[in-house]
């Protein structure tokens, strides 16, 4: 599979946190690539056995659900018309998985969240907005019980220098955001394991080398939708997760040079909280 983004750069100074937004063109809000079948499997499963852990939904958020489920319907219909159909109620994925529309948030959230591969997340609209519902099943060393009910600064306390850059930026952003201009960005992080379900936190291999870090450390990416609900006027956020095999990703040697140079200058605080507190010297030493 081709790498969809890169978020690396030659850098000449010190690493900040930054929103990174960008405009987003709606006919691609959502993306679907040949790992499609594999991540809406896993999706099901974790909706099987973890339910409580990945999906949560505060009673006001209930019509911003089902909001978004009339609109990602007509929108999956419109854009990927050879992979969805619609009749009777009945939505269908490839022919085969069938989920009749309903008014039941739970449900239709837990039904949207395996029509896609993006996670989804609403946050009020009130000010100071806060997080009121969601289906995360691919979230990166986090859960959804931990979030929930709360605002942007209390969910970003972790990031380091959060609240003295771009704290201000997010909370107004998130207030100011309009229907006809939804934007997206790019978040990173290297793990140590492909597993796309990391609900919790983790030590980390303590068996990697420089001789084999390569084969054994991945890229991670989420691409997040941000747009404001015509109806509700709730903040929608998808998260499509990516995850490619580091090896794969510094094949190229331009890349490499931008990894590198991100990496040499990303804070050590940075580093911890991204997961790569045991192996963050060693790749970078590998590189």
């Amino acid at each position: 599979m081709q790498l969809p983004y890169f978020p690396f750069e030659v850098m000449n100074e010190a690493y900040k946190p930054s929103m990174g937004l960008k405009p987003l063109d709606l006919s691609r809000w959502i993306e679907i690539d040949e790992t499609f079948k594999t991540q809406v499997a896993k999706k099901k499963d974790i909706l099987k056995n973890h339910q409580d852990l990945v999906l949560k939904i505060e009673p006001m958020a209930s019509p911003a659900v089902l909001e978004t489920q009339e609109l990602l319907k007509e929108h999956l219909l419109s854009y990927f018309p050879n992979k969805y159909s619609f009749a009777d109620s009945i939505f269908k994925v490839d022919s085969n998985d069938s989920y009749k529309i309903s008014n039941d948030p739970t449900e239709a959230l837990k039904n949207m969240s395996q029509w896609v591969q993006e996670d989804f997340a609403f946050m009020s609209p009130e000010s100071p907005s806060r997080l009121v519902g969601g289906c995360i099943c691919f979230p990166s060393r986090w859960n959804l019980p931990q979030k929930m009910s709360l605002g942007s600064d209390a969910i970003h306390a972790p990031v380091p220098k959060f609240k003295e850059t771009v704290a201000k930026a997010t909370n107004q952003f998130l207030e100011r955001i309009q229907v006809e201009k939804p934007m997206w960005r790019l978040n990173w992080t290297l793990h140590d394991c492909p597993e796309i379900f990391t609900p919790f936190p983790d030590e980390g291999r303590s068996d990697l080398t420089s001789s084999n870090i390569l084969e054994h450390t991945y890229l991670r990416m989420e691409r997040q939708t941000l747009r404001r609900l015509p109806k509700t006027n709730f903040v929608l956020f998808t998260i499509r997760t990516y995850i490619f095999p580091l090896k794969d990703v510094v094949s190229d040697p331009q890349r490499k040079i931008a990894l590198k140079s991100t990496l040499d200058h990303l804070p050590i605080e940075t580093a911890n909280y991204k997961g790569m507190r045991k192996f963050f010297d060693l790749l970078k030493n590998s590189l």
